[in-house]
C-alpha cells in the first residue's frame, strides 16, 4: 500500500511509530494525515490482537521475563539518593 500523494509506503508510518516516533512526526515525515495514521494504527491494532489470540493458546509457560517493566526502576535510579529511597 502506497502513500497517494508522496509514493511513500504505508508500512513506514506502522514502522516509526513502533520505533516510537509521535503520530504528528510519522505525519510530517511520511506526508500521511494523521487520522489516517490513527486509522491505520487501530486497524494494525486490532490485527494483531485477533493474531495474538489465535496464536498464543494453551500455553504452557513455567517462566516470564517482562523486559518493560524493569526499564522504569533504571529510570529514576539517579533520583533516588534525593528521594532517600531505595533501588535494589
Amino acid at each position: 500500500m502506497v502513500c497517494p500523494v508522496l509514493g511513500v509506503p504505508v508500512p513506514f508510518s506502522i514502522a516509526y511509530l513502533t520505533e516510537g516516533q509521535s503520530i504528528r512526526a510519522t505525519e510530517r515525515l511520511t506526508g500521511i494525515h494523521r487520522d489516517t495514521i490513527m486509522r491505520l494504527g487501530e486497524r494494525v491494532g486490532r490485527g494483531c490482537a485477533e493474531l495474538h489470540d489465535r496464536m498464543m493458546v494453551g500455553l504452557r509457560v513455567g517462566r516470564l521475563e517482562l523486559d518493560e517493566i524493569w526499564q522504569v526502576p533504571s529510570v529514576f535510579k539517579p533520583r533516588c539518593p534525593k528521594l532517600n529511597c531505595a533501588v535494589s
